[in-house]
């Protein structure tokens, strides 16, 4: 007959495993959660745009999305999808402002709901004028099958809802008129 580890040897295995997994915590999304898989667009516009992104500076205690890894997010769908060529501000005939207007999570919970708002604003520089904007919502909805961790779980549904906005966003402009 076998011996069993006594139940402080278990309970302390028990909880070496929790802090560890705990460690393993991802609190905002990253550009990889929030970048959208390759996708065709309507229109291909034969312009340049710079791209200012405003809004992904995180709370405190908050998940939000690093405005750096917003803004990397959103180049690589303009990227892709080629929708627009990239410029520099003095080359540019276009300049796109994507802002970070609203996230909203539950605070606990096993199925979680996260909303997205971002407003898209495209101005001609040569005349500071805006020509086309757009307030998309967005929303992604998920449970344990996400993370068991509530954090991680806000997180990833974060970047998927913001991911889900980024292709909105570029899909829409591709069929916005110009002129």
């Amino acid at each position: 007959m076998t011996a069993r580890p006594p139940w402080r040897f278990r309970l302390s295995i028990l909880v070496v495993l929790a802090v560890v997994g705990m460690g393993c915590v991802q609190t905002q999304p990253t550009a990889l959660d929030m970048t959208p898989e390759p996708f065709r667009v309507e229109t291909k516009h034969d312009a340049r745009v710079v791209l200012v992104v405003v809004g992904g500076t995180p709370g405190e205690g908050v998940v939000s999305a690093p405005n750096a890894a917003l803004r990397e997010s959103v180049l690589a769908a303009i990227q892709e999808s080629g929708v627009f060529r990239l410029s520099e501000r003095d080359q540019a005939d276009f300049e796109l402002q994507v802002v970070l207007a609203r996230v909203n999570f539950p605070i606990a919970g096993f199925d979680f709901s996260v909303d997205v708002e971002m407003i898209w604003n495209l101005a001609r520089t040569s005349e500071e004028r805006t020509i086309w904007q757009a307030l998309i919502a967005t929303s992604a909805s998920g449970g344990t099958e996400v993370a068991f961790n509530a954090q991680t779980r806000s997180a990833l549904l974060t970047g998927k809802a913001i991911e889900d906005n980024i292709r909105e966003g570029i899909t829409r402009l591709s069929a916005a008129d110009l002129e």
